[in-house]
Formats: structure tokens, C-alpha cells, sequence
């Protein structure tokens, strides 16, 4: 895995989560269905509101988010397509593996690079494993301190009352509990929508699918961006057997169009 060269070096995933960067994994501009069939296809519970990438399918494909888990005998009987976000035993990984980092900007006070140390330090990636409960999801090994102990080093910097700060993030499973762990150290974030002008923001909450899309986001706020790598969100599909699919940027499958 390639680090960048930050002021502050993020902890490396754990060296045996591997990407597949096979070119089946870009999407198409417009997936459609197959000829005239319509593809009935259905998201787990997991993924409610975080399959943004999803949007705007063709009428051909109709798609479904249940509010319950995704049950593997309907495929064929109910749905034609099926996806969760994890790794589940009677399913196929989704070759594209999006890896989620926190992406900070080194302006004031994150100039500081004791405050910094307090926010890699304060995220608790187990506690966040719990939360989220998505088999092989893997985090990466952040060294942790006590709540308490952070919040006197705010104090110690000045910052008693802590700070708030503005925070932009993709729509993935994660962002309010890494928020809500930051809010207990005093640090506040302020969300603004990812798709505005970040280049002033604090923070980014954003994944990454090849080492190249990282390195892009290591130089985003310049030299001294500072990456901090989170955890990884793998995603599991069962479809017909004769449905040829691609695969969206966050590793959602999609049916081939066929002209």
C-alpha cells in the first residue's frame, strides 16, 4: 500500500486487504437491462441511504430497498439481483472494495499538530466495528487514548470548551458515528454537502478504490494534507446466473447494457 508523504502519517490498513482493480470494475455511464427485460433488483436494510451511486438506473431496472435482511432464496423467485454491504458466506464479493479515509486539512487550528494527534487518537475504529456490524470489514490498527486524557490535552492547547469544525463526507455507513466520536472530545463538526466547495473545509470523510485515487486525495489540501485510513466496506451480491454486470465506483453491481 502506498502512504503519502503527510506531515502526520496515517496507520496503513492491515497489509491483507486487497483490492481488485480488474477492468470489469468501471461502470458505465447508463447501465441499462438486458434487451427489454426488466431486472428486479434489491439492497439489504444496511445499505439504506448509502448507495448513492445507484441513482438515476434506467426504468428497466427496478430497484428495491428492503427494510429487512436480503434473503438468498428469493434470488430468481422475487429478485433478480441482490446486494448488502459486508461479506456474507452464501454470496460473491464485489471485486471494487472501497477503503474510507479521513482526509484533514492543516489550517488553523489543524495547523496544530497536537490537535491533530487528538483526532487520530480519539477515533475508536473497534467501537465503530461494533456499530456498524458488517462482516470483513476490516480497521485499521489507530493507537487509541482515553476521552478524558484527550480532553485535558485540549485544554492544555487552549481549546477547554474544545473547537468546532466543518466536515464534508460521502454518504457511507460510518460518517454520523465518526462525527458523534469527535462530539465527545469536544470537537464539533459542522456537515456541508461533499458536493460543495471543500477546498476551505477541515475535514473530508471520503474512499478510495485504487492507490492512485488515494494519492489524489493525499495532495487535495497540498503537501501537508494529512491522511488518516479508517476501515474498509465490502459489499456482497448474488444475481442470475446469465446476468452480465459491471461494477459501480463504490463497488455496487450493475447489469451490462446490451445495445
Amino acid at each position: 500500500m502506498i502512504l503519502a508523504a503527510c506531515q502526520q502519517q496515517a496507520t496503513p490498513f492491515p497489509v491483507d486487504v486487497v483490492l481488485d482493480t480488474t477492468p470489469t470494475a468501471q461502470a458505465p455511464e447508463t447501465p441499462a437491462a438486458i434487451g427489454q427485460t426488466t431486472i428486479h433488483y434489491a439492497l439489504d436494510k444496511n445499505a439504506n441511504g448509502f448507495a448513492a451511486d445507484l441513482e438515476n438506473l434506467p426504468p428497466s431496472i427496478q430497484l428495491e430497498q428492503l427494510e429487512t435482511s436480503v434473503n438468498p432464496a428469493d434470488l430468481d423467485a422475487r429478485f433478480d439481483l441482490m446486494a448488502a454491504y459486508g461479506l456474507w458466506p452464501d454470496a460473491t464479493p464485489s471485486p471494487v472494495l472501497s477503503r474510507v479515509v479521513l482526509v484533514i486539512n492543516p489550517i488553523a487550528p489543524l495547523d496544530n499538530p497536537a490537535l491533530v494527534r487528538v483526532i487520530e487518537t480519539g477515533l475508536d475504529m473497534n467501537a465503530l466495528d461494533r456499530e456498524l456490524n458488517l462482516a470483513g470489514m476490516e480497521i485499521a490498527p489507530l493507537e487509541q487514548q482515553g476521552i478524558n486524557q484527550l480532553r485535558q490535552e485540549l485544554a492544555n492547547q487552549g481549546w477547554p470548551d474544545g473547537f468546532d469544525l466543518t466536515l464534508a463526507h460521502e454518504l457511507i455507513p460510518g460518517y454520523q458515528q465518526i462525527s458523534e466520536q469527535l462530539a465527545r472530545l469536544n470537537i464539533h463538526t459542522r456537515q456541508i454537502p461533499y458536493t460543495a466547495d471543500t477546498t476551505r473545509t477541515n475535514l473530508l470523510l471520503v474512499t478510495w478504490q485504487t492507490s492512485d485515487e488515494r494519492d489524489i486525495w493525499a495532495r487535495y489540501f497540498g503537501d501537508e494534507t494529512i491522511l488518516v485510513d479508517l476501515y474498509s466496506l465490502p459489499i456482497s451480491y448474488w444475481a442470475s446466473p446469465d446476468l452480465p454486470l459491471t461494477f459501480s465506483k463504490l463497488g455496487w453491481p450493475l447489469p451490462v447494457i446490451e445495445n
